[in-house]
């Protein structure tokens, strides 16, 4: 089975997290999917964006939810790298949900879409996500920590597989969906988690594998896909096209 490849915020290694241009590396690249995070402007409308607030990508402080899409649109994305371990700093354009939409149906690419919970405007991230998904056509899997949100997105979206995300093991056993997300720490801590839920017909993803040895131990645990920073150069480890 080929392990397939999707790029954690676009290519967030060699772009600007979650930026226009990230996204169209990502695109470049040739992934196998996208992931991204997706939150609400004040006037409800989708963006992505992973943190609640603007401090760590931009010099302002305002929360997501407190400024407007056109307000939005005006950000210049300042990334450090810290978080991805890249030892310099890139900018890039922000980009709302629709338009990375609009990039998946031309490339033809499932996009892995995270909504944060709990958020003050509850449901409406998910209502304003499969509107989108269902007006363009294009394949989409919700992750999200919350099983709420995820139980909604089957209803909204039941056209598609998505993705229970978790970070202990304890819920495990109580994860319904077809596909469960699991960070990479708690696979370096047990091994056997993905054997045991291909056992019982699941998929796994893996998030956020990028060193060589990470890449290439994951793809022969036998994972169905890892989430990554460096998806061009994942494929080079793996050895794909």
């Amino acid at each position: 089975m080929r392990t397939r490849v999707f790029a954690h915020r676009g290519s967030s290694f060699d772009f600007a997290e979650q930026s226009r241009e990230s996204f169209e590396g990502a695109i470049r690249a040739g992934v196998d999917g996208i992931e991204c995070d997706v939150r609400l402007t004040a006037d409800r409308v989708p963006v992505c964006w992973h943190d609640r607030d603007l401090k760590r990508l931009t010099d302002r402080s305002e929360l997501v939810s407190q400024i407007d899409s056109a307000d939005f649109a005006s950000l210049r994305i300042i990334d450090d790298g810290l978080e991805s371990g890249r030892n310099k700093v890139l900018e890039g354009s922000p980009i709302f949900f629709e338009q990375l939409v609009q990039l998946a149906k031309e490339s033809g690419l499932p996009l892995l879409v995270e909504t944060k919970h709990p958020v003050r405007t509850g449901a409406a991230i998910e209502e304003s996500i499969a509107q989108i998904v269902k007006r363009y056509q294009v394949e989409v899997h919700l992750l999200s920590f919350s099983f709420t949100a995820v139980r909604r997105a089957e209803r909204l979206m039941p056209e598609f597989e998505h993705v229970q995300l978790l970070q202990h093991s304890q819920l495990i056993p109580v994860a319904t969906t077809p596909i469960v997300g699991l960070d990479l720490e708690l696979i370096q801590r047990d091994h056997t988690i993905v054997e045991s839920l291909q056992l019982k017909k699941k998929k796994v993803f893996i998030w956020t594998v990028n060193s060589d040895e990470g890449i290439r131990w994951i793809s022969e645990l036998g994972a169905d896909g890892i989430i990554t920073d460096k998806p061009a150069h994942a494929k080079k480890v793996l050895g794909y096209p």
